[in-house]
């Protein structure tokens, strides 16, 4: 019987914990997204990277820059910042519509069966009110 050594066991358990790692990362923005959408993701990301990777110069040249507008003698710094921050809304919007549209269809497929399962059991037509989504 072959065993496996220390060395060995440490890299499978070291792989074993970076999948996991990621796992969960990857779980908690899909979780963030969901309830806050994908601006305040990219929002929270960019906060974490900054407060985590920047110097403190670098910091307090991003404060400056885009909080206080000092030192902004061009317009494409806050151009891009803000053609970013419209694709991410469109994007979310475009999310949000798209999860809406899925709900829906499942919903009228689910009231479609409960009515034709209750007029095969009790032998009639079942009496609808008027449906006022298509207007009729």
């Amino acid at each position: 019987m072959q065993t496996d050594s220390p060395a060995q066991s440490g890299r499978d358990s070291n792989a074993t914990s970076g999948h996991v790692w990621f796992h969960y990362v990857f779980r908690s923005v899909e979780t963030l997204s969901d309830k806050f959408g994908w601006p305040a993701v990219f929002l929270i990301l960019g906060y974490v990277f900054v407060f985590k990777f920047a110097s403190l110069e670098q910091k307090q040249t991003l404060i400056d820059m885009y909080l206080l507008g000092k030192g902004i003698d061009q317009w494409y710094p806050i151009g891009v910042v803000v053609a970013f921050a419209t694709l991410l809304l469109l994007a979310q919007d475009f999310w949000w519509r798209r999860k809406d549209r899925i709900k829906q269809r499942e919903i009228d497929r689910l009231s479609q069966w409960k009515s034709d399962f209750q007029e095969h059991h009790i032998g009639t037509k079942l009496h609808h009110t008027q449906d006022f989504r298509e207007g009729g």
